[in-house]
């Protein structure tokens, strides 16, 4: 963390433009957070099958490390088998909590997140407008002049 903030490590992807396009049957999906590094794809599809017939599952991993990055989508036949798996919210894979959302939801949740950065960064950049037009009529600021220990 610098300054409060938090730091992140971006990570190459790709345009969407040369993704692949998305087939408008897609089976129902699910998010599933968390999961061990540990885990591979035939013990997702093992456990999951007890909710329905599970179509994919995809584990994310990291390009450069070669190494999962804790989260995958598992795409069921049938919503209800979503309804089903998203009802139990956490499951226990290979002794570790894993969240499992509704990859509809999910993107609702992201989508919700959006907006209220993008209302956060408009409200900053009103504060930085103002703080614009305030400084120079505060002049010279020193010790004298600020209680706080924002002068050096």
């Amino acid at each position: 963390m610098l300054f409060g903030v938090c730091l992140i490590d971006p990570k190459p992807c790709n345009p969407r433009s040369l993704q692949k396009p998305k087939r408008s049957n897609s089976f129902p999906k699910v998010f599933l957070g968390g999961l061990p590094s540990n885990v591979t794809e035939t013990d997702l599809r093992t456990y999951f099958t007890r909710f329905g017939k599970v179509m994919e599952v995809v584990i994310m991993y990291d390009q450069e490390k070669k190494k999962s990055r804790g989260f995958g989508f598992l795409s069921f036949e049938l919503d209800e088998a979503v309804d089903r798996c998203v009802a139990e919210h956490f499951v226990n894979l290979n002794g570790k909590q894993t969240l499992v959302l509704s990859l509809e939801k999910l993107v609702l949740s992201l989508e919700k997140l959006v907006l209220s950065l993008e209302k956060l960064v408009l409200s900053l950049e009103k504060l930085v407008l103002s703080l614009e037009t305030l400084v120079p009529r505060l002049g010279r600021v020193t010790r004298d002049s600020c209680p706080l220990d924002l002068v050096e």
